[in-house]
């Protein structure tokens, strides 16, 4: 059924303005951050989003080693944002 819709001729529309929304998102994180890394975050994001997507919807497997990886992409957003999450935590006296 999923395929069915993802196939459907009317959604090429949609999926156009989804993208040009992509493109604008990705404008204003590089305005916030330098390229290096919002390309990483960029990155890593992507790869979250795309292997939840596979896994819930798709019914994907994903291996030990696989899920090891996905968890340190995690930590390495962790990593890139720590000055900012130490900031945030310190002023909402968590």
């Amino acid at each position: 059924m999923i395929t069915q819709l993802l196939h459907n001729n009317k959604l090429y529309i949609l999926e156009i303005i989804i993208y040009g929304f992509v493109g604008y998102i990705f404008y204003r994180l590089l305005l916030l951050s330098n390229l290096a890394l919002t390309n990483s975050k960029w990155n890593v994001m992507s790869i979250i989003i795309v292997t939840s997507i596979a896994i819930i919807i798709f019914k994907d497997k994903v291996t030990l080693l696989q899920s090891i990886g996905i968890f340190l992409s995690i930590i390495s957003i962790i990593m890139m944002e720590y000055e900012e999450l130490k900031k945030y935590l310190n002023n909402t006296n968590i």
